[in-house]
């Protein structure tokens, strides 16, 4: 519990921060979730990996994932969507 002023505020100051990166993350893990869910589709994997892409690097901005995590997230669904967009052609191409 606070007993001064100052670590009254500090408190109310981390519970502030706290839901903020809280809402921050969540925002960001529920894209990711979108991105692997639509990686079937190309159309709406690239829709979905674009909406993602933006909030995870206003995420990095924020400081609440590390910039090289984003990155390395990023990279791996576009793969993911690359070789399923690949794979997607060629299953048409052969029907």
């Amino acid at each position: 519990m606070a007993n001064t002023k100052q670590s009254e505020k500090r408190a109310r100051q981390a519970l502030t921060r706290h839901k903020r990166g809280q809402a921050i993350r969540s925002r960001y893990r529920t894209a990711v979730k979108k991105v692997r869910a639509c990686a079937g589709n190309a159309e709406e994997g690239r829709a979905a990996f674009h909406v993602m892409q933006s909030i995870a690097d206003k995420a990095a901005r924020k400081e609440m994932l590390h910039p090289n995590t984003v990155a390395r997230v990023k990279r791996r669904l576009n793969r993911l969507i690359q070789t399923t967009a690949v794979k997607g052609k060629v299953d048409k191409e052969a029907a």
